[in-house]
């Protein structure tokens, strides 16, 4: 009943009760090819191609018709093939992007580590240069700092 319901909607170009009703047809027989094909020609009217290849390909399974393979064949399946392939483009190109981000993070981290790296190391020769440069850090104790001028010593 449902079926046959779909299949006039259909023929009054409503495709969204013709969606309803098939799949409430196949809800109660999964192998109705008329709701299978009805669904197929109302999602191909709404522009779902992929979708109405699936069902379309259903439909044949069930119940092989020559105008429904036809259709299939020429306007469908083709339609949903450019889609594919267009889907398929727009998930390539945002991995590339998403690895081409990942790899600028990283070699910017990797900058900045080397920076930090080199400004420690610059660090750690003044550090030491002042260090060289006074002797001791505290000085040299107090009577001791004449000592070494005397000549004997020497």
């Amino acid at each position: 009943l449902f079926a046959k319901r779909a299949q006039l909607l259909l023929r009054e170009r409503k495709p969204v009760n013709v969606i309803r009703d098939a799949d409430n047809a196949l809800a109660l027989n999964p192998d109705n090819a008329l709701a299978h094909k009805c669904k197929g020609k109302a999602l191909r009217l709404l522009g779902r191609w992929e979708e109405s290849a699936l069902c379309l390909a259903a439909g044949q399974k069930c119940d092989y018709d020559d105008d429904t393979q036809e259709l299939l064949k020429n306007v469908v399946k083709p339609n949903a093939e450019k889609l594919r392939q267009a889907r398929l483009r727009k998930e390539s190109s945002r991995r590339d992007r998403a690895h081409k981000e990942k790899l600028e993070r990283l070699r910017s981290a990797k900058e900045a580590r080397q920076k930090a790296y080199e400004e420690s190391k610059a660090q750690e020769k003044a550090d030491f240069e002042d260090m060289a440069g006074d002797g001791m850090p505290g000085g040299m104790p107090g009577g001791m700092g004449g000592l070494f001028d005397d000549p004997e010593l020497a």
